[in-house]
């Protein structure tokens, strides 16, 4: 890889030859062999305790203790990622916004070039944090300070205290504490998917699969991707003729999904979403209209909406004159009102900006029924590409939500991906 920016297959296997110092890895080569001669025993033991006559060919009922033992596969078996984007240390925040546009993405790794090692992601979550800042500060700005000079500094540097802005390094995110919003958890290809698994269960959403001999990033293994692998291995066992585990009919209510659900009213500005999101840790909030039925939602990823964070400021500042000229009777109310889409209401900002941006007949926001099972959610979050969907009841109001990682957890709770070693494996039901 060059010493900085975008980078890709060609320039991975480019850096594979460089002769810096080997970056550092955690592990090491013994327990890289130790994982793989465990997985293979494990393997071998499926293979043996198979026992199939395909003479007979016969539709066969499959218990949870064979299905989708992919806890016990290596890592490296799954080709995911053809690109991988990342950002150096050094680069500028303002940079990581403008890749994660460019490529529809949620998160960045950061490497350090200096020690030669990942600081880890920056997450769409943490840039919303960063809009907000921006957002509030130009807010809150006395009369005489209100200007573009001032405007610009907060953007670009900070504001008092907080000094972070889009020309600072990515550095400061991780030095300051404002990264990572979850841990950075590296694998190896060698490694078995029940550590993934783990990981993904309990503390992060994304998971490094990092090349021992380079240290660098090959492929990223999502909550969303497993959830991929489980439902075309469903589909797959359907279309042969295969049953599935009874524990796919269990409705979202037996799941536990049925649960409080953060919401707002369509009324309530994007700035109070931002805000209520940031609060709880969501990265997804349902907005609801006066009869309580769920409308749309408001996500992190909606932060992408600005051209950059220059935008957010200019929008406010212009917004600040505006309405400071009207509480001091300058001006009428309505009279030249300037664009602000974090002042919008969040039902004027989803109609008028998200779904004008949306290049797909993908509605607003994804439900389910509340009497939709297992097999339903899964396949429906595989098909939509999205992270979470809202469980609503006859009269579309939300009475849960239910997102990859409350699915993963499910999985592996019912020993459904092949997590329990003691009940053996079907080497035919292998992903």
């Amino acid at each position: 890889m060059g010493s900085k920016g975008e980078n890709v297959n060609a320039s991975l296997k480019k850096n594979e030859t460089n002769k810096n110092p080997k970056p550092k890895v955690a592990g090491n080569n013994k327990s890289v062999q130790s994982s793989l001669t465990i997985a293979d025993a494990k393997r071998a033991k499926a293979v043996k305790s198979m026992q199939v006559d395909n003479k007979k060919n016969k539709t066969k009922s499959i218990s949870k203790n064979d299905f989708l033992p992919l806890a016990v596969r290596q890592v490296g078996e799954f080709k995911l990622t053809s690109t991988i984007v990342e950002v150096s240390a050094d680069d500028k925040i303002g940079k990581v916004f403008g890749l994660l546009q460019k490529y529809n993405l949620l998160s960045v790794p950061v490497y350090d070039f200096k020690k030669n090692e990942y600081l880890g992601f920056i997450d769409v979550f943490d840039l919303m944090i960063l809009v907000f800042k921006v957002d509030e500060y130009v807010m809150d700005l006395e009369d005489h300070e209100l200007n573009e000079k001032m405007v610009k500094e907060i953007v670009t540097v900070g504001y008092q205290n907080n000094k972070i802005g889009s020309e600072s390094p990515c550095r400061i995110l991780f030095e300051k504490g404002v990264c990572p919003s979850y841990p950075f958890l590296p694998v190896t290809a060698q490694s078995e998917m029940s550590q993934v698994l783990k990981s993904l269960n309990h503390v992060t959403k994304r998971v490094p699969v990092i090349n021992p001999d380079t240290g660098r990033i090959t492929q990223i293994m999502s909550q969303s991707a497993v959830i991929n692998m489980v439902n075309r291995r469903i589909m797959k066992l359907e279309k042969d003729g295969w049953s599935i585990p009874e524990e796919f009919m269990k409705t979202t209510k037996d799941l536990g999904y049925h649960k409080d659900v953060v919401w707002l009213s369509d009324d309530k500005s994007l700035e109070e979403a931002f805000r209520v999101m940031i609060y709880h840790c969501r990265s997804t909030i349902a907005i609801k209209d006066d009869d309580g039925k769920i409308l749309t939602t408001v996500t992190t990823r909606d932060i992408l909406h600005f051209k950059d964070l220059q935008e957010v400021g200019d929008q406010r500042f212009k917004y600040e004159q505006y309405r400071r000229a009207v509480k001091a009777g300058k001006i009428q109310k309505g009279t030249n009102n300037p664009t602000s889409y974090i002042n919008m209401t969040a039902g004027d900002f989803v109609a008028k900006v998200k779904q004008k941006d949306i290049k797909s007949d993908k509605p607003a926001v994804i439900t389910a029924p509340a009497s939709a099972n297992l097999r339903d959610i899964i396949s429906k979050l595989a098909k939509t590409k999205i992270h979470r969907l809202f469980i609503v009841d006859q009269k579309r109001r939300p009475v849960g939500i239910v997102s990859v990682k409350d699915v993963i957890r499910s999985l592996l709770d019912m020993k459904l991906l092949g997590n329990d070693p003691a009940k053996g494996y079907s080497a035919r039901l292998v992903l």
